[in-house]
């Protein structure tokens, strides 16, 4: 069960009983601080007749030029908020932070906490907090463009989530159809311009000492188109004048890297024995190898034959 940009009503926005989180260190690793994970729940009832359950919002059509990459060591995907394209996203991400922050300071009931504080911000730590200012203290959910940097739009990133193992494991569900072998492994979207309809996970709040966030994670996404980033040159201009120059110089670099290829197919993949220094670990002793890329480009035509 899920909601949508066009039926989510905040007010049926709310809390759980927070829970405070110690994790114990491992052997020979820093102590994980404790913090609060204060969940989300949403009424998918009536008022009269209520249905509590995880909040879950299916998103608009958005699309993500470069695909799934790494952001602070999880995998994403980005989405820029172009205020042109998605503006609606922009408003219900910010009716979401604003109604987090409003359940941030409401009151709580006294059960709870056993009667010891009366209010959410109380017992996780931050009586300071204020509802009509929370920038100070609660991270935005979409991320500014760094100083110096080329983007000129927010970015919000939806993380992707995996946890179990074996028959247990769970992970986001990237599709196309509805029967298994029209699922898409997470691998193949890595670097791809996709189009694309999200479900994404709000969990809820996390609190520790230093932060306020909000939780989310991708939970499935239907794949509405996908392809290969096409290459733009940036030298154009550039290119033009040297070839006006020296006339050889594409058949010449050509001619060249497909004598290099053509070593390295031959090539075992093994790096070759070091004679030298054992210790040696360096790019120096590691043999190139394009198998590697071939076998990624077979999957890509692969998917995109699948599409047509």
């Amino acid at each position: 069960m899920y909601a949508t940009f066009e039926n989510f009503e905040p007010a049926k926005l709310t809390i759980a009983q927070p829970e405070k989180k110690v994790i114990p260190a491992k052997p020979n690793e820093k102590q994980i601080p404790e913090f609060w994970q204060i969940p989300f729940v949403y009424n998918y009832g009536t008022e009269d007749e209520p249905n509590y359950q995880d909040f879950d919002l299916e998103f608009d059509e958005v699309r993500s030029p470069y695909g799934i990459g790494n952001k602070y060591d999880k995998d994403t995907i980005g989405l820029y908020l172009d205020p042109s394209k998605y503006q609606k996203v922009i408003d219900v991400l910010d009716v979401i932070y604003r109604r987090a922050a409003e359940l941030l300071d409401s009151t709580i009931p006294t059960e709870w906490t056993g009667g010891k504080h009366d209010s959410l911000k109380t017992l996780v730590g931050k009586k300071h907090f204020n509802k009509n200012a929370p920038e100070g203290m609660f991270t935005y959910p979409s991320r500014e463009p760094k100083e110096g940097s080329n983007a000129k739009f927010n970015t919000f990133y939806f993380k992707l989530f995996s946890r179990g193992f074996g028959h247990k494991r769970r992970e986001t569900v990237f599709m196309y159809g509805e029967d298994e072998d029209q699922l898409i492994d997470k691998k193949e979207l890595m670097g791809m311009d996709i189009r694309y309809v999200p479900t994404v996970h709000f969990k809820g709040i996390f609190v520790n000492s230093m932060n306020i966030t909000l939780q989310t994670e991708l939970k499935s996404a239907i794949i509405k188109d996908i392809d290969i980033n096409t290459f733009e040159p940036k030298q154009v201009a550039t290119l033009h004048k040297l070839k006006v120059e020296d006339p050889e110089l594409t058949q010449r670099v050509a001619s060249k890297l497909a004598k290099i290829r053509s070593t390295n197919l031959a090539s075992p993949s093994l790096p070759p024995t070091n004679t030298n220094n054992d210790n040696d670990t360096s790019l120096n002793n590691i043999t190139p190898t394009i198998s590697s890329v071939l076998k990624n480009r077979l999957n890509i035509d692969s998917i995109k034959n699948t599409m047509n």
